[in-house]
């Protein structure tokens, strides 16, 4: 499972639509979450786990972008409290969802990897 495909499984982006669909929405998707957390979370601690988890992936296969990839994750729960976060965060749920998106990046090809958080960032510019 390519990260893209990660990215829009957890934020239930699946359908009909060919592969390259797939990664679009899932980058509009991954662009859009930043936006919706407001005073809370307004999304569950799972898909909250598997973005986490994939950027955090990100960032330790690509060591000179990192810093992009952990601003990404400070978006994602900008104006949260940070007790709410940890609280979450602490969750089986975002702990299981973590792991999960981890052992499924596992398997996926180096390269493949690099090309789609590559192209994350270049959704960002």
């Amino acid at each position: 499972m390519l990260l893209a495909d990660m990215l829009a499984s957890s934020i239930g982006f699946y359908g009909d639509l060919p592969m390259k669909h797939h990664r679009i929405l899932c980058l509009c998707a991954a662009m859009a979450l930043p936006q919706i957390a407001l005073a809370e979370l307004a999304f569950t601690a799972e898909a909250l786990g598997r973005v986490q988890s994939t950027l955090d992936f990100c960032a330790e296969g690509q060591p000179r972008a990192a810093t992009k990839y952990q601003e990404q994750a400070k978006i994602l729960v900008q104006g949260v409290p940070k007790d709410k976060v940890d609280k979450v965060r602490s969750t089986d749920e975002y702990k299981g969802a973590y792991e999960s998106a981890r052992e499924e990046l596992g398997k996926v090809s180096k390269h493949d990897v690099a090309e789609a958080c590559t192209g994350f960032l270049e959704t960002l510019k």
